[in-house]
């Protein structure tokens, strides 16, 4: 029994510390005009937050600056290509960091959020964290609170959840490696968080709450599986 409040303890702690780094990964994500309006068109009720008009206003503002900054050399008659080439130095491209976790290229959560990868169904991957973590903590608080040895269906939801955790941090920390190919310090964070939630839970309960899960002793497998009488 104590050994699984310490687990508990653990998850709880871990949780915490995920879930600072999913707020801070979503206020990185969302301060940025356009997904500010993804955020909106997939979420309308978050108008509240983000106004529709200011946010595609914001988003109009971007675009024509970068079409500013966009210069075209071909419109001036006299610009003669050849003389271009030879004589312009040799392109390098200079990492310009924009937040303080953007240490290097291979290093940078601006490089990932700007990424196709940084989103699902039209929300940020670390809205899905704030929530998971908010659950975790949740679930941890409700088991506690009923002071019971055994696992129950809060604890089988814990043990999912954290299955479902580590599988989903290798898979973005896969992305990162082998398709972005640059790394997000607050998601490695969260990814070694997930881990030790992961290590806690099954070190704690082991594979216990699947097997009573299939033995109809945890809700809601035990509605339809009889239970065997003595």
């Amino acid at each position: 029994m104590k050994k699984r409040l310490i687990c508990l303890g653990l998850v709880v702690i871990f949780s915490v510390v995920g879930l600072y780094s999913a707020i801070h990964l979503a206020e990185i994500h969302y301060k940025k005009p356009h997904h500010q309006l993804m955020l909106i068109d997939t979420l309308p009720f978050m108008e509240k937050w983000y106004p529709r008009d200011q946010v595609e206003s914001a988003v109009k503002s971007l675009e024509v600056l970068a079409d500013v900054n966009t210069i075209n050399p071909f419109d001036n008659p006299d610009f003669d290509p050849y003389a271009a080439a030879m004589n312009a130095p040799a392109a390098t491209e200079k990492f310009v960091p924009q937040e303080s976790c953007d240490i290097s290229e291979a290093i940078s959560c601006t490089k990932v959020d700007d990424s196709d990868y940084s989103k699902i169904a039209g929300l940020a991957v670390s809205a899905y964290g704030i929530i998971g973590y908010i659950l975790l903590i949740g679930l941890v608080i409700i088991h506690a609170a009923r002071r019971i040895s055994r696992s129950d269906v809060f604890v089988f939801m814990l043990w999912v959840g954290a299955w479902l955790g580590i599988l989903f941090s290798i898979y973005l920390t896969v992305v990162e490696a082998f398709f972005i190919k640059s790394f997000c310090p607050y998601c490695l964070v969260s990814a070694a968080v997930m881990l030790g939630i992961f290590i806690c839970m099954i070190a704690g309960f082991g594979f216990e709450p699947l097997r009573m899960f299939l033995r109809g002793e945890i809700f809601p497998t035990s509605l339809f599986i009889k239970k065997k009488q003595s």
